[in-house]
C-alpha cells in the first residue's frame, strides 16, 4: 500500500485537506494547490514549523509523519491591480472588479447596488466556506475569474408579510396585495378584507421594477404600467442627469418608444433595460467637481471620454497625493480606472468624491 501524507493547508479561511504520496515533492503539492484555490505556484510559499520548504524537496525527505499542517503565505499581486470575478446568483451570473484588498462587505455593497438585495441579506460563499464581512478577498483566495456564489437570506420572508419594508409591492387591488420579497424572489398574493394602513397605492396598480443597465450605475426605477417610456426616460434623466433627448432603450434588441406605455411590453414584476446614451457632438469639454475626505475641492475641465485614471492623473498634480491611495465614486459608485467617465454617466456640474486611504 503506497504511503500517503494528509495535509491540511492553513493560513487562509479556506483550508483545504490534501493528500500527497511520499514520492511527490512540493511543487507537486503546490500545483494540486493552484487547481485547489487557484492560486498560482509561483506566489505560493509553504512553511513547516516556521521553516520555508523548496519545491524540489520530496515529502517523504521531510519526515512529516501521516498527518501535517502547512502554512500557506501567498504573495500579494504587485501594485494592487483591479480584476474580475464572477459571482452567481440564481439564474445570474454578475461580474464585478475588486482587488484583492476588497472587503467582503464591500464586494456586497457592489452587488446590493446589482441585485437590490440589501447587504446585511447577502451571504457569500466562496469554496463552499462563507465570507465573513471584515475580511478581505485574499483571505479566500480569490482571483481573476473566480467565482462567488451569493444566496438571499430567506428565513425572514415570513415577516415581509407584514413589514412592506422588506418587500417590493407590486400589485394592488381592493383586497389583493402581492409582494417579491427582495431576499430570495418569492411572491405573495395576499388577500385583506380591507387595506392595511402602510398600503397607500391607487386601487389596481400595477408597479414593474425596472433594472436600468448599460453602464457601471445600475439604478432602480419603479414605474406604474400606465406610465408611457417617455415618463421612464424623464426619470433616468432626475437620477442619472443624461437627457431625454440622448437616451434609447432597448428591451430585447427592441426600442421602446416614447409614446409606448410600460404596460405595451408585458414586462414581469422585475425587468432589465439597456440605456444607451447618444454621444456629445463633438466631444466637448465640460466642468465637474471633485471634493476629497480632507476637505480639499477643485474644478476639472473633462470630456466624456476622459478615462478615470487620467483623472487621478490630473489630482495627483493638483492635490500632490499618490493615487493609488485614491478611489473615485460618482452617484456612490466607485469608479474603476480602464473606464471613461461615460461609463458612470458623469455630465456637466457632475460631483465626484474621492476618497484618500492612506493606510
Amino acid at each position: 500500500m503506497m504511503a500517503m501524507v494528509h495535509f491540511t493547508i492553513t493560513g487562509g479561511e479556506v483550508i483545504p485537506e490534501i493528500e500527497m504520496p511520499m514520492f511527490a515533492t512540493i511543487l507537486d503539492l503546490k500545483e494540486t494547490i493552484e487547481e485547489i484555490l487557484d492560486v498560482d505556484v509561483v506566489r505560493q510559499t509553504l512553511n513547516f514549523n516556521n521553516q520555508v520548504l523548496t519545491n524540489d524537496q520530496t515529502i517523504g525527505h521531510l519526515n512529516l509523519g501521516p498527518f501535517a499542517a502547512l502554512a500557506l503565505v501567498v504573495t500579494p499581486l504587485a501594485g494592487q491591480p483591479k480584476f474580475n470575478i464572477l459571482v452567481k446568483y440564481i439564474n445570474e451570473e454578475i461580474n464585478i472588479r475588486v482587488k484583492e484588498t476588497t472587503l467582503v462587505v464591500d464586494l456586497k455593497r457592489k452587488l446590493e447596488r446589482r441585485c437590490g438585495i440589501l447587504t446585511e441579506k447577502i451571504t457569500l460563499h466562496r469554496l463552499s466556506k462563507e465570507m465573513e464581512d471584515d475580511f478581505p478577498l485574499s483571505a479566500y483566495y480569490v482571483c481573476e475569474g473566480d467565482q462567488c456564489i451569493l444566496h438571499g437570506h430567506s428565513q425572514e420572508c415570513n415577516a415581509s408579510k407584514s413589514n412592506p419594508s422588506l418587500s417590493h409591492k407590486l400589485a394592488v387591488s381592493d383586497k389583493t396585495f402581492l409582494l417579491l420579497c427582495r431576499c430570495c424572489q418569492q411572491r405573495w398574493k395576499i388577500e385583506y378584507s380591507r387595506p392595511p394602513p402602510w398600503l397607500q397605492l391607487p386601487s389596481i396598480a400595477l408597479l414593474v421594477l425596472l433594472k436600468i443597465v448599460g453602464g457601471e450605475v445600475i439604478p432602480e426605477i419603479e414605474m406604474l404600467e400606465s406610465a408611457t417610456v417617455l415618463d421612464l426616460k424623464e426619470k433616468i434623466e432626475t437620477i442619472l442627469n443624461v437627457g431625454v433627448a440622448r437616451q434609447t432603450l432597448k428591451f430585447r434588441n427592441q426600442v421602446l418608444t416614447n409614446d409606448q406605455t410600460i404596460g405595451h411590453w408585458n414586462f414581469e414584476q422585475h425587468a432589465s433595460i439597456v440605456l444607451c446614451v447618444k454621444p456629445l457632438a463633438g466631444e466637448p469639454k465640460f466642468n465637474i467637481s471633485v471634493e476629497n475626505n480632507y476637505g480639499g475641492k477643485t474644478i476639472l475641465k473633462v470630456r466624456e471620454n476622459t478615462l478615470v485614471d487620467e483623472v487621478k492623473g490630473r489630482l495627483d498634480k493638483e492635490w500632490l497625493f499618490s493615487s493609488s491611495w485614491l478611489t473615485l465614486k460618482h452617484l456612490s459608485v466607485e469608479m474603476d480606472d480602464d473606464f471613461p467617465l461615460s461609463a458612470y454617466y458623469v455630465s456637466e456640474g457632475s460631483k465626484i468624491e474621492a476618497t484618500y486611504d492612506f493606510k
